[in-house]
């Protein structure tokens, strides 16, 4: 002991001193049967947590998992829980009324025998103390399933026959985008498988791509051995209306791949970027659109005809800052080939304006292939004249190309032509008299300046 300290009791000294201590004593004993009761209290359900366990097997299956969307939908198409008074009504476009409206399960406990298994389905929204107050509802409901089995394959064969049952049409492509929360991919639409015939592009241009992304896919081993990331990149530029976003859509048809669409960076999703592209299938085509928007203020929004801000002050807030913009560009070029980005995967970015995009962006590596998308040239207007007006003789389609391409349509306003003239003589007259108009116009532009 040094001099000058107080002496530190020993166990013997607090025992003694607890004991001959009734108040100490007595909270001693409180405390301790208080711990009895708890564990006492809680044993009923302790035990029948563990025997649940032993008898069955559960799964919770959050929003907005893919897998969720199917279950809601094959219990608002197979409605199996035929005692249940309990449902939640959902809306979306359809050819009608009847189709649009589904009803499913609603929030709470429902029960039911698929092929001979006994099910219990628990719908509720998560209210971990993270999300309290983000306004996110019904974004963060799921699904917890408990089936009595004991085996797990069981519980995986009835969540694979509820996919296929409410979503049979597996000839389509499934196209996903970043959930508005940037923490998941969400499926967005199933668009119908399409041919390269409904796209009319510079001659040779659809094969090119075709061969070039087989090869990419037949040369997994060589890159490997030759130590390249495997990856490839495509930037298609060009006026709007010209067949970009379809064209991917045809390739994702050809080799049957899913799209997934990266609208926009933002804080969340660039934080989670790695993360989302961990969760994608080994084949998949990655699109950024309008890539050139993301980084720079390129074009103004549609005015709202609700909307009576300031339009000089509308146009100020909606200018990316430097520190916005550089926080965009040094996210995407992580994502793009970060060291723990995945391999395997095809990038897709389209933009109307190349010329603005950064030369670190689209160098070799990031960009393999650059395609432009120009307005459609004669060839091409002759395919589309072709297309529409099927019976027309080569001699009208060689009139009709060399009349239109002066015009220097995009290929969508090309495609309005020909939903307002249905024939062949009607088309022809007007790519007539459009020729005949510029003509009168710099005629009389000659007689004004003389």
């Amino acid at each position: 002991m040094i001099p000058g300290l107080p002496s530190i009791p020993s166990l013997s000294d607090i025992t003694a001193h607890i004991s001959n201590n009734q108040f100490a004593t007595g909270g001693l004993l409180l405390g301790i049967g208080g711990i009895i009761v708890a564990y006492l209290r809680n044993f009923p359900k302790l035990l029948w947590d563990k025997a649940l366990r032993l008898v069955s097997v559960e799964v919770q299956i959050n929003r907005p998992n893919e897998l969720f969307t199917h279950l809601n939908n094959f219990f608002a198409d197979k409605q199996p829980a035929k005692y249940t008074r309990n449902f939640k009504a959902t809306y979306s476009q359809k050819d009608t009324l009847a189709e649009s409206i589904k009803i499913s399960l609603g929030e709470g406990t429902h029960m039911f025998f698929y092929k001979g298994m006994f099910i219990i389905c628990n719908r509720a929204i998560r209210k971990d103390a993270g999300n309290q107050g983000g306004g996110r509802g019904d974004e963060n409901e799921y699904f917890k399933l408990r089936m009595f089995t004991r085996s797990k394959d069981k519980m995986k064969q009835f969540l694979m026959d509820a996919t296929l049952s409410a979503e049979p049409e597996y000839s389509n492509i499934k196209i996903y985008q970043i959930d508005r929360w940037g923490e998941g991919w969400e499926l967005v639409k199933r668009a119908k498988v399409r041919s390269s015939k409904h796209i009319i592009l510079p001659e040779g241009m659809f094969d090119f791509l075709v061969n070039d992304i087989q090869e990419f896919y037949g040369k997994e081993a060589w890159f490997e051995e030759m130590g390249i990331p495997y990856k490839r990149g495509y930037l298609f530029s060009g006026p709007p209306g010209n067949g970009k976003t379809s064209t991917i859509v045809c390739l994702a048809s050809h080799f049957d791949i899913p799209v997934y669409i990266i609208p926009k960076l933002t804080d969340s999703n660039i934080d989670k970027m790695t993360t989302l592209f961990s969760e994608l299938p080994k084949r998949a085509f990655v699109v950024f659109e309008d890539i050139d928007a993301m980084l720079h203020k390129t074009r103004k929004e549609k005015p709202s005809l609700f909307d009576d801000e300031d339009d000089e002050e509308k146009e100020k807030s909606q200018e990316l800052s430097a520190e916005e913009k550089k926080l965009n560009f040094s996210g995407l070029l992580n994502a793009l080939d970060g060291i723990t980005t995945p391999e395997g995967h095809i990038i897709f970015m389209t933009t109307n304006f190349p010329e603005l995009l950064d030369k670190a962006l689209i160098r070799p590596g990031r960009i393999d292939k650059k395609i432009a998308f120009n307005n459609p040239d004669k060839y091409q207007i002759g395919k589309i004249f072709q297309k529409f007006l099927p019976h027309a003789s080569s001699e009208e389609i060689e009139s009709f190309s060399k009349y239109m391409q002066p015009r220097n349509l995009s290929a969508s306003e090309l495609q309005e032509f020909f939903l307002q003239h249905t024939t062949i003589e009607s088309a022809l007259g007007a790519a007539k008299e459009s020729t005949k108009g510029k003509k009168n116009g710099k005629n009389n532009t000659k007689s004004k300046s003389n």
